[in-house]
């Protein structure tokens, strides 16, 4: 199965998973899961980074989840104006 396919089957499972929510105010959020299905917070502050919050000792995370990542933290800079 590709890597897109498993972004889409993790939406299937996780509710809002791999979707910005939030606002400026509040901050952006968002529910990313890795390759063994398990999700994580991920919070966005403007600041061209993304904090993961984990209690896992490792994620595993595709070539494709990464770059959605990284889609996720150029769209919010955006969603902040920056």
């Amino acid at each position: 199965m590709n890597n897109e396919a498993n972004i889409d089957i993790d939406r299937a499972l996780v509710l809002n998973c791999w979707k910005i929510l939030g606002d400026k105010q509040e901050g952006f959020k968002a529910i990313i899961t890795d390759e063994e299905v398990d999700s994580f917070d991920v919070e966005f502050n403007g600041d061209r980074c993304a904090y993961i919050s984990t209690p896992f000792t490792h994620i595993v995370l595709s070539a494709n989840a990464l770059r959605r990542l990284a889609e996720m933290v150029d769209e919010t800079e955006s969603l902040y104006g920056r």
